[in-house]
């Protein structure tokens, strides 16, 4: 199935990336022209325009996620049960098995709290209640300690405590991004065990560093003590068409303005978009083509874009002068995050 999955991706791109070039040669033409500095002046002018327009379709075309990165049941702290009745004086309170997130201090802490006291059965309940609170403090929601069957005559209290274990894990929905993409970036488990607070964490990060946006449900397993996980994923349309015409160009130019814009999302499924930007004035020509995905886990992205333009002065006191000029430029961006969170990134271009 993956292979049959890469052709057509591959097949796309080429006829995709054979579309771009043939725009930008049919703009490039000769050689690019030596600009006297009011002409470079203009030549700055429109590129500045185009860009903050671009800048704002790509603005206006990204999702971003709202609310928790993970869903789960709201967690209820039970009520202690009214004391009274037979009690017994603890000798020593054993966790079992082993927790992947509450340390032995944090429950010896717990431990010293009862350790020769006589506590009847309200007492016993409090303790689990104490270390199910720990977990909440923690956000482990798939997590919880029970006081099981036993006889505590002795003094001896066992507590278990069950830590969800890893279920089924599924992307649910239609979506252009591989699975692989998102278990590579989203770590939701400590070995066989549910890490939620890791998870919310990196889910954090990935929304705040790609264009799609993740959300994590948890939903109670097949068996006892297993956690299922449904990710949800929002992402941009598969594919954009837009045109748009307004007043907005350079005078010297022409204000009239048409523009077209294709964006394409998902070609290979890494976060990656295809984007195609042409416009036209009067006196004015000009297409970009852009290129940006997600390289590393760690959020690296890598961008390729390429402009030609050419103008002529229609307008204005040079008009007959018959000013004229053509740019290319071509770029190369790397942009890595250095910290994000959920109100804002710190990156590095």
């Amino acid at each position: 199935m993956a292979g049959k999955d890469k052709k057509p991706r591959a097949r796309q791109a080429t006829q995709i990336a054979a579309l771009a070039l043939g725009a930008l040669w049919l703009l490039a033409g000769t050689a690019a022209l030596a600009l006297s500095p009011p002409e470079g002046d203009l030549s700055a002018r429109i590129a500045a325009e185009s860009a903050r327009m671009l800048q704002a379709t790509d603005d206006a075309a990204n999702v971003r996620q709202q609310g928790p990165g993970v869903v789960s049941d709201p967690l209820n702290r039970r009520d202690l049960p009214p004391p009274g009745g037979p009690t017994v004086l603890l000798k020593s309170v054993t966790f079992t098995p082993a927790s992947a997130f509450l340390s032995d201090s944090e429950l010896a802490a717990i431990r010293a709290k009862y350790i020769g006291r006589r506590v009847d059965f309200s007492g016993l309940s409090e303790l689990v209640r104490d270390v199910n609170d720990l977990y909440a403090e923690k956000g482990v929601v798939t997590a919880t300690a029970i006081l099981g069957p036993q006889n505590v005559e002795g003094g001896d209290l066992v507590i278990s405590l069950i830590e969800g274990q890893l279920g089924v894990v599924a992307v649910v929905g239609e979506h252009q991004t591989r699975t692989s993409f998102i278990t590579n970036r989203v770590r939701f488990a400590r070995g066989t065990t549910v890490d939620v607070p890791t998870a919310a964490k990196d889910i954090s990060f990935f929304n705040q560093t790609n264009r799609a946006q993740l959300r994590l449900l948890l939903q109670p397993g097949a068996a006892f003590g297993l956690t299922d996980l449904v990710f949800g994923i929002t992402e941009p349309a598969p594919q954009q068409v837009q045109f748009f015409l307004d007043n907005n160009g350079v005078a010297s130019t022409g204000d009239i303005r048409a523009s077209h814009i294709f964006r394409r999302y998902g070609l290979l499924g890494v976060d990656d978009t295809f984007l195609l930007f042409l416009e036209a004035t009067e006196g004015s020509r000009s297409a970009t083509a852009r290129y940006d995905f997600s390289l590393t886990p760690i959020g690296t992205r890598l961008s390729f874009s390429a402009t030609a333009s050419n103008y002529n002065v229609v307008a204005g006191p040079s008009v007959g002068l018959d000013l004229t000029g053509r740019a290319q430029s071509t770029s190369f961006t790397v942009t890595q995050p250095i910290y994000a969170s959920d109100r804002f990134v710190l990156q590095a271009t």
